[in-house]
């Protein structure tokens, strides 16, 4: 099957929510979909294969299949080797490492919601939104705090505040 556009997807995707999709990092034939608690793979023959959750929300790290989410609102590829996930419940950025299997939290806390600049895994975020690459920084992303209206600079060592929007 070769995908022609949005309105082929309606023939294969079940309709529960689909938050966004992007082509696999590692398998260019494959897309990969986020749903609101799991991610899964498209292949063009139209199968559809859980890779990362499950129906059950929560907050759980380690391998594909016990890792727990409560809204995957955007993801990232980074490189073919691993994709930076945007679980905006638990206000984290996941990180899920396509090569050793393992899922953990890359940002933010799950436990505490606010507005902290400092490193990546003590910095807290209230709702991130998006993540997408800086076209300028290698390493770098910049995620959207959409209750606090910042734009946050994630890099490998600290989630910082980038811009600070209007409210």
């Amino acid at each position: 099957m070769v995908y022609t556009g949005i309105t082929d997807f309606h023939k294969v995707i079940p309709s529960q929510a689909v938050t966004c999709m992007q082509i696999s990092p590692a398998d260019e034939s494959k897309i990969i979909i986020a749903r609101t608690t799991y991610l899964t793979e498209l292949a063009q023959d139209g199968q559809e294969h859980i890779i990362s959750g499950k129906w059950a929300q929560g907050y759980q790290e380690g391998r594909p299949t016990v890792a727990k989410y409560r809204l995957m609102s955007a993801f990232v590829p980074i490189g073919s080797e691993a994709i930076l996930i945007v679980d905006k419940l638990n206000k984290v950025i996941r990180y899920f490492n396509l090569t050793t299997n393992q899922v953990h939290r890359y940002a933010g806390s799950p436990t505490t919601t606010g507005h902290r600049d400092s490193t990546r895994l003590n910095a807290l975020l209230t709702s991130p939104h998006g993540i997408i690459p800086s076209v300028l920084e290698p390493n770098t992303y910049y995620v959207s705090d959409s209750s606090t209206h910042k734009i946050r600079r994630l890099n490998e060592t600290h989630l910082t505040t980038a811009y600070d929007g209007f409210r």
